[in-house]
């Protein structure tokens, strides 16, 4: 396998690397075919095998990365039972329930649409309950472990 040596790494197809722009006067290195490139790094223009400090990091990196990319979703499917009834707890529902909490007195009820699009006469506490949870399965969702 030819490989190529560049500032950002080990580019192990020719036409690849080339098709991006570089000459041929690049510096490449030939490696047994069976080489795994996820564990090399190139460090001052050679190629070397990483530490197992250095493995970890990018493991790590790799898996904050994909906590990232998932958790929008994550928070998108937010749903919380109050006195047996099931709200939506997203971000938008989240923001709607603030808006009405804000403006209703303690003894105030509202028609509010649950998670399984029937509508329901709720109470400010019930609103503030949902809120509540809402907003703590949310923070769940932002930590990553």
């Amino acid at each position: 396998m030819k490989v190529f040596l560049d500032k950002e790494g080990v580019k192990p197809d020719w036409e690849s690397f080339r098709a991006e722009g570089h000459a041929e006067t690049r510096p490449f290195i030939e490696l047994p075919d069976n080489t795994d490139l996820s564990t090399k790094i190139v460090d001052g223009g050679v190629l070397r095998d990483m530490t197992s400090e250095e493995i970890e990091a990018i493991a790590q990196a790799n898996a904050v990365a994909e906590f990232k990319a998932a958790r929008p979703a994550v928070i998108q499917a937010i749903k919380v039972t109050v006195d047996g009834m099931e709200f939506d707890g997203d971000e938008v529902s989240q923001t709607r329930m603030a808006r009405a909490i804000t403006v209703m007195d303690d003894t105030d009820t509202t028609t509010w649409v649950l998670a399984n699009n029937t509508p329901a006469t709720v109470t400010k506490a019930q609103l503030t309950a949902a809120l509540r949870l809402a907003g703590e399965a949310q923070t769940a969702a932002w930590v990553f472990s």
